[in-house]
């Protein structure tokens, strides 16, 4: 049975109670200076995430630390294309 994804509206209830109900009281005008407040924040967020020098250490760390599981995976695909186009050549096939 497929699960039925929840709406925009029951998620914001769920994870932001308060909000809902201050957002569905609030006129036109004040949605708007809501919304603009939220851009702000979120351009302030950004600044500051990219600001971060731990969070860009820890990237790097984690992409340096990563490399040779993304190096040997890249190469355990390019093998697998490479018989895949040796075994189509030659009249096989893989099942």
């Amino acid at each position: 049975m497929a699960r039925q994804s929840k709406s925009l509206e029951e998620k914001i209830q769920e994870t932001l109670p308060e909000f809902y109900d201050s957002a569905v009281a609030m006129d036109v005008e004040a949605i708007k200076r809501q919304i603009a407040r939220d851009a702000v924040g979120r351009v302030e967020n950004q600044i500051a995430r990219e600001a971060d020098e731990e969070l860009d250490k820890a990237k790097n760390q984690a992409s340096f630390l990563a490399s040779p599981y993304n190096d040997a995976e890249k190469m355990l695909k390019l093998k697998a294309q490479f018989m895949k186009k040796l075994l189509d050549e030659r009249g096989g096939s893989v099942a």
